[in-house]
């Protein structure tokens, strides 16, 4: 099981924004984009879900040839974009209510501890943190049961605390909760944190520059862990200037 995808262009008029992407999520990775500010790692993202047009090129998931909308991908965008007029249970069961499924209350209440949101299943989203909003908008996307998430900047709103918070909870969710996964992100630690793969993308229009396997530790990744990968940080950072930096 992988995503696939092959010589992939997106012009939105006129403007070239990706270019022959080639690029491959394996099974069970979690892979981290990173790119120059502007550069199309959101439209990449809009593009396997479908919701953006591509110009030329291919996606494939599972071998399946993919063609505009489609259900192949739990897709969580920059906002959280919960209702504001229903509570935390009935935004993360959004999607099974949208589409008539069958709500297994003792599932939900399981993940709804799992993400720390059992005491606030009946508030309103204006009552919540930005990290708890965030919590919630995460397990309403991964209630859809696609084997593939695309997350884009999900913490990029909050505050340097909170974010390193929620960046810890999300490697601690336990394996049953974890997908293959594709991360956008601008943030360079955070992707070496959270990721196994990091994939390094040019100005636009965006092609694929650089791949980068990220170094097991022995044992969980900490933050004294992510000091040590320090080489690795500042390559990344050079392949970034060069392109922002590129005429």
């Amino acid at each position: 099981m992988s995503i696939q995808i092959e010589h992939l262009d997106v012009t939105i008029e006129g403007l070239e924004i990706l270019k022959e992407i080639d690029l491959t999520v394996p099974k069970n990775s979690f892979t981290s984009l990173i790119a120059p500010s502007g550069a199309g790692k959101s439209t990449l993202l809009k593009a396997l879900t479908g919701v953006q047009s591509i110009t030329s090129g291919s996606i494939k998931v599972d071998g399946k040839m993919l063609s505009g909308l489609n259900t192949a991908f739990s897709y969580m965008p920059q906002e959280d974009m919960l209702l504001p007029w229903l509570d935390v249970y009935q935004n993360v069961t959004l999607y099974q209510r949208i589409n008539h499924q069958k709500i297994d209350k003792k599932q939900v209440l399981e993940y709804l501890t799992l993400f720390g949101l059992e005491e606030y299943q009946d508030f309103l989203p204006e009552q919540l943190s930005g990290g708890m909003r965030q919590r919630t908008a995460l397990l309403r996307t991964m209630m859809n049961q696609s084997h593939y998430l695309l997350l884009d900047e999900p913490f990029g709103a909050l505050d340097a605390m909170t974010r390193g918070q929620m960046q810890d909870w999300l490697l601690s969710l336990p394996e049953k909760m974890k997908r293959t996964t594709l991360l956008v992100t601008h943030d360079i630690e955070e992707a070496i944190y959270l990721s196994d793969r990091i994939v390094v993308l040019s100005k636009r229009p965006a092609r694929v520059i650089e791949e980068l396997a990220v170094p097991v530790p022995k044992g969980k990744k900490s933050r004294e862990w992510l000091i040590e990968q320090a080489p690795l940080k500042q390559t990344i950072y050079q392949l970034l200037a060069g392109e922002t930096h590129a005429e």
